[in-house]
């Protein structure tokens, strides 16, 4: 609130004064704004941890407080969905044999029956990291689809929303599109009986995830919500996946498949519980965190450690800064590797401070259906058209695409292997 004050006044204003405007604000209009009891357990956002693993009150013990609105919103929408039933239910025996099919765990297994003939309208799935939660919505997809129920998933990312569509072969876009059609009465995926996935649910704003569920409701669509509350927070103001989840038995998965040491599998647990003292400590311990007292040297490590996997697997392997100064560096070391070995090729275009060549790592941050990529997408630029002013590049699933050079100078970051 105090924030959101300072912002409205362009000359500035007292700290006094500020915060006595936000008090009256908070305090003044019972009718739309409620204070929060917050006498349960404290998240990870509520403390700051110190190095030595001690934890003090982020809150400063001040009170919080939301609107009325947001509140009707999120319990409007849980008294919907805890009542509905009776939709996209599949075929017994087909599930039967898909799950035989597909070698699928206990829990993996559970999760299909449930989706596929529990009749619910509205499904929580709440699965950890490395469970194998797409691998699973493929199973409950073939299931319907031999239904001939039409599936249809939705991410907040159109990159999310791309990696739902090719782990599971659901058919996805975003969720701003999708809301886009809905609100406008414009053709969409959701036909009556049928189902929509939505990915990664627990980062999806309270206001937003309300608004699907009642276009879903009002055309008779199961909704399946996957998502895990202990990762990525919601960006907008959020708590309905998790009333969701209290409200409705979340279907669970708590088997990590993918990490194979148990050490890692416990670290990656204590790292969801808001413990990662104990977590990087054993990343320490088994030689997966490396420091430095020398900045340059350690770029030097890190950029050898990529350019080990890079001349084998170039697409797969990638680096990871925080700051854009740090990533132009690693870029610059990065293609260096790549010119002496020879990976570099034809004339080269210089864009701003940049140059590209064919060879050249690219990453896009920005959504263009009309050119073939969506924000996120990593390339490798194969030809660069210097009289059309063009640049070829193939993705890394090998997708082809062309992009224009007055694109390439808004929106693509030259990324040797980073992000």
């Amino acid at each position: 609130m105090v924030q959101a004050i300072a912002s409205r006044l362009p000359t500035g204003g007292r700290v006094a004064d500020i915060e006595a405007l936000a008090d009256a604000t908070l305090t003044g209009d019972r009718d739309r704004i409620v204070q929060l009891d917050m006498a349960g357990p404290r998240t990870s956002g509520d403390v700051i941890r110190r190095p030595d693993g001690t934890t003090i009150d982020a809150t400063g013990g001040e009170p919080r407080f939301t609107t009325r609105s947001l509140v009707h919103t999120e319990h409007a929408a849980a008294a919907a969905a805890v009542g509905r039933g009776g939709v996209a239910l599949g075929d017994q025996n087909t599930l039967e044999q898909t799950i035989a099919d597909r070698r699928l765990s206990v829990e993996q297994a559970e999760m299909v029956r449930r989706l596929t003939s529990s009749g619910r309208g509205v499904e929580v799935v709440v699965g950890r990291a490395g469970t194998g939660k797409t691998y699973t919505l493929a199973a409950a997809h073939a299931v319907w689809r031999h239904a001939s129920i039409r599936v249809t998933g939705v991410a907040l990312a159109a990159r999310a929303a791309l990696e739902l569509q090719e782990t599971s072969g659901i058919a996805s876009t975003t969720i701003a599109r999708l809301l886009g059609r809905l609100d406008r009465d414009q053709p969409s995926q959701l036909a009556p009986g049928s189902v929509l996935v939505v990915d990664e649910a627990g980062m999806v704003g309270t206001r937003t995830l309300a608004r699907l569920l009642d276009h879903a409701q009002r055309r008779d669509v199961k909704v399946v919500l996957v998502g895990d509350h202990r990762q990525l927070p919601e960006i907008d103001a959020g708590g309905l996946f998790r009333t969701l989840i209290d409200r409705l038995d979340p279907i669970k998965l708590t088997n990590n498949r993918r990490q194979t040491h148990a050490w890692e599998q416990l670290a990656l647990v204590q790292l969801r519980h808001g413990d990662p003292n104990q977590a990087v400590a054993a990343y320490r311990q088994h030689g997966r965190v490396i420091t430095d007292d020398d900045p340059d040297l350690l770029r030097d490590r890190l950029v050898s450690g990529w350019w080990h996997t890079a001349r084998h697997d170039l697409p797969d392997s990638i680096m990871i800064a925080l700051r854009r100064a740090d990533v132009d560096d690693l870029n610059r070391r990065a293609r260096e590797h790549l010119r002496v070995a020879g990976r570099l090729t034809g004339p080269a275009l210089a864009i701003g401070d940049i140059e590209f060549q064919a060879g050249d790592r690219i990453v896009c941050p920005s959504n263009r259906p009309d050119l073939g990529v969506v924000n996120g997408t990593r390339a490798t630029i194969t030809h660069i058209e210097v009289h059309d002013q063009v640049l070829q590049a193939v993705d890394d699933r090998g997708v082809r695409f062309r992009l224009p050079f007055d694109h390439m100078g808004n929106s693509p970051n030259k990324a040797g292997p980073t992000t």
